[in-house]
């Protein structure tokens, strides 16, 4: 019967129920999108790396020791000891640039990363093996030259089977014939936004003088082998400098500007799971609300608290079930957007859509058990009322909690936003502060009408005349469910500032470290290696010349106390560019300094740690860290904490006079700086005089715009999230003042009668939403700014940078004026419907609630 009477209840009041389920739904949504973005990025990397090792099941690649290419004999060697091992798959990669496209062509803004066309050698006698399939043509075989590229990039730059492509490449100049197109649904052509083509493994290795070197060795397995028990043995049978890793592996992209946002992220997660409880509260509690005087009905006919309860109950159970239905749906929406977007900017195929099932459900608890709440408070408010108390509306069952505990949860959330919390607890704390300040600010928002009613009387009733009299006083006679639609408009006004300052502060940080670190008129790259008596030439040449620094990244092995060892970038810079006395590059130093440590720097064997480094293994100045060099474990001293936002932040800066410790070669990057003279000028000149070096060269501001470009970019799927919080400021807007319409039937139909005009209706309901969106919106700078700096000190404490929420002025007016536009807009429907109702159709309506 309870559930019967439940149902029919539901579809009769079919707008707000819908209203309600939204509310849940959109909580659930949020979360689940937000939670899943660094999961789908992962997945589709690591997608992409499985197809591209075809059969492997593991691979033996280098164990970051510098180096980007093995020996295969010593690997296979060994492999012949297991034989759950049955057959292997040796694979060389290789970057060139084609030298049609050498003059134009741009290296990849941070050095050290690779670029340019991928060659795949590969062993094609076996073509039953290779991740590769034809679309035309034939594969390339030993001694051809050929090379078979994607069918996108021939028909992107217009090719034919036949065609030669002529390659610069750091070993020199080559030329290949095109065999055969390759199709691409996947595998290698997969690879490198297209931009890829296989070669014989043999030819490949003839062409780069890398005889006997491949990238890594691809293990096919024999039948019912573990693949995870044959890692583990494999990584005891082979010597450290080797790594045993599932394809996948290889798309652990790190970089320090996906992981900052994915960081932030992580901890708006957190929050949103804190908050979609919170949204869920007042869709459901503000339903409540509106029904006090039907429970009073029903226990008028007998009907008794339990009763009363499990019909909210009920219905609780089964919005929360359509909600977590409709939530799933939407935040899968949500996830596949934003995974489009960013598979969009980091140039990587959209393939699969990873919704790890524990998020799913935790999002789904959240829903659930808010919403179980929610039935719960309002609901036992309504029924310990007297009945024929609550029969004249007399009572608010909103009224649950007073003012003085409402400010007390607001305190406390405010106070624990400030706080610093330790890494494994940085979540859980952004999370509880959160909820706690928008709870406050919910259950402080109805006592705050009274005096906002005052404060705004003059203005309204100056404005809208009389009618904006009648709509102040109908928002102290819904007190209640008023303070649920500030709460909505604050969390949307909330998100909107708390976001929009982590981006803007992260934006700001990195403007900083750029304007520090990037110093120097031009900065020059080249399409092959720079020859060893490079920076001498240029000294001889070019007298004008006031600075000339050289700049390498390499990968090496770091070893943090008590900890395996793991990948760290080394950033080699000439120490003469940092010497106070001489140089004009700067380091930001979050501990330490240069005038102190500088000559230790020129000794080398000395490192300057970043403050992800720094944060994440306890590192100090003054203390030894290990590193993997040519000469195996060598000890570097830590000569100071800077502010790094390379490789993800793990970082050292090295001295180039260390360069032959890790692997040596040539630097990367040459920054030089004129005494006088016109930059750009100066710059063609040195392309025309190393000619044969394809010289790349970005003058200062371009290159720091092209960087701040790129960083800004990664942000585009964060900012969606301001969309978002603004439709769920609408939407609670929206949804209580159709509540509050539909009590104040009687009273509208009886005004109608005494000559209230349409107009002068919707004006009075406009009034009551106004002070809505403006309490809202005044509230949630309040939320926002605690929100902000909750997000941006839990993000440096998982990522160790040091960032600072930014209020720009432009941002606090997108705040103030976007969701109370948009709540305002939203109160339009419900006004314009309440003002198209004829008096006796509202007379009848108000006699059936």
């Amino acid at each position: 019967m309870l559930l019967s009477y439940t149902l029919k209840n539901l579809f009769r009041h079919f707008w707000r129920t819908l209203a309600t389920i939204l509310g849940v739904a959109v909580g659930i949504a949020a979360v689940l999108g937000t939670v899943t973005v660094g999961d789908n990025i992962n997945a589709n990397l690591q997608s992409v790396f499985t197809a591209a090792s075809g059969k492997a099941e593991l691979i033996v690649a280098p164990g970051a020791s510098g180096r980007a290419v093995i020996e295969a004999k010593p690997v296979l060697d060994r492999l012949e000891q297991e034989p759950l091992v049955q057959r292997t798959l040796l694979t060389l990669e290789y970057y060139a640039v084609l030298k049609n496209e050498a003059k134009d062509y741009q290296r990849p803004i941070v050095p050290g990363v690779q670029g340019g066309f991928l060659i795949s050698g590969q062993q094609t006698d076996r073509p039953e093996d290779l991740p590769v399939k034809l679309s035309s043509g034939t594969l390339p075989v030993k001694g051809s030259f050929g090379i078979a590229v994607s069918q996108s990039f021939a028909a992107q730059e217009r090719l034919n089977i036949g065609d030669q492509l002529s390659f610069v490449a750091p070993t020199g100049s080559f030329e290949l014939t095109i065999t055969g197109l390759l199709k691409t649904d996947g595998g290698i052509s997969s690879l490198n936004a297209g931009q890829v083509g296989v070669t014989s493994l043999e030819d490949l290795q003839e062409r780069t003088y890398l005889q006997g070197r491949v990238s890594y060795v691809g293990l096919i397995l024999g039948p019912r082998s573990n693949a995870e028990d044959v890692r583990l043995k494999l990584e005891d049978l082979l010597p450290e400098t080797f790594s045993v890793l599932y394809p996948a592996g290889r798309g652990q992209v790190s970089n320090g500007l996906v992981q900052t946002v994915q960081s932030g992220l992580e901890v708006l997660a957190a929050t949103l799971m804190a908050l979609a409880g919170f949204l869920a509260y007042n869709t459901f509690a503000a339903s409540v609300v509106e029904r006090h005087r039907e429970f009073a009905l029903l226990r008028t006919l007998g009907f008794t608290r339990g009763q009363v309860l499990k019909i909210s109950y009920l219905e609780a159970a089964v919005i929360s079930v359509l909600g977590v239905l409709v939530g799933v749906l939407l935040g899968v929406a949500i996830a596949a957007a934003i995974t489009a977007f960013n598979a969009y900017l980091l140039e990587f195929p959209f393939t699969t859509l990873e919704l790890p099932w524990t998020k799913v459900l935790i999002a789904s608890g959240v829903g659930t058990v808010t919403t179980f709440a929610a039935a719960s408070g309002p609901a036992r408010a309504a029924s310990s009322v007297a009945p024929l108390i609550a029969a004249r509306g007399s009572v608010d069952a909103g009224k649950g909690f007073p003012f003085l505990i409402g400010a007390l949860v607001l305190a406390v959330g405010l106070l624990l936003s400030v706080l610093h919390y330790p890494r494994a607890w940085a979540l859980t704390g952004a999370s509880v502060s959160m909820a706690l300040t928008f709870v406050g600010i919910a259950l402080v928002s109805p006592a705050l009408l009274g005096p906002a009613r005052r404060l705004f009387e003059p203005l309204l009733t100056g404005l809208f005349g009389v009618p904006a009299r009648l709509g102040l006083g109908a928002v102290l006679r819904s007190r209640a469910r008023n303070g649920v639609a500030i709460g909505a408009v604050a969390l949307g006004i909330g998100l909107t500032v708390g976001v929009g300052g982590m981006v803007s502060g992260i934006n700001q940080s990195i403007e900083d470290w750029v304007e520090t670190t990037i110093i120097g008129d031009m900065f020059v790259a080249a399409a092959t290696p720079f020859p060893a008596d490079f920076r001498d030439q240029l000294k001889t040449k070019y007298p004008e010349l006031d600075e000339i620094s050289a700049v390498g990244v390499r990968i090496a092995r770091y070893e943090p106390p008590g900890e395996r060892p793991r990948n760290a970038s080394i950033v080699l810079t000439d120490p003469e560019r940092y010497d106070p006395a001489i140089g004009a590059g700067k380091l930001q130093f979050i501990e330490g300094s240069l005038e102190t440590t500088i000559q230790e720097f020129y000794r080398g064997r000395a490192v300057y740690a970043s403050g992800t480094i720094a944060d994440r293994y306890n590192v100090k100045a003054g203390d030894t860290v290990k590193l993997r060099t040519t000469e195996g474990w060598t000890d570097f001293r830590v000569l100071g904490v800077v502010v790094d936002y390379t490789s993800a932040g793990e970082t050292f800066i090295a001295s180039t006079r260390d360069l032959k410790l890790f692997g040596g070669g040539s630097p990367e990057l040459y920054i030089l700086s004129l005494k006088n003279g016109n930059p750009r000028a100066f710059g063609e000149q040195l392309k025309k005089d190393f000619e044969d070096l394809y010289l790349d060269i970005q003058y200062n501001e371009e290159y720091k715009k092209a960087i701040l470009d790129t960083t800004s970019r990664f942000f585009g799927s964060t900012n969606s999230l301001l969309v978002l919080a603004v439709i769920i400021a609408a939407l609670g807007v929206a949804n209580t003042l159709g509540m509050n319409l539909s009590e104040r039937m009687h009273e509208m139909a009886v005004l109608r009668a005494l000559g209230l005009r349409r107009g002068e209706l919707m004006r009075s309901v406009f009034t009551e939403g106004i002070v809505v969106v403006v309490m809202g919106t005044l509230l949630g700078v309040l939320g926002g700014l605690a929100l902000s700096q909750v997000i941006t000190a839990s993000a440096n404490t998982l990522t160790g940078y040091r960032v600072n929420p930014v209020y720009p002025v432009q941002l606090f007016g997108v705040a103030i004026i976007a969701s109370p536009v948009v709540g305002i807009l939203a109160a339009f429907l419900p006004a314009r419907r309440a003002a198209r109702v004829s008096p006796a159709e509202a007379l009848r309506t108000s006699s059936e609630v």
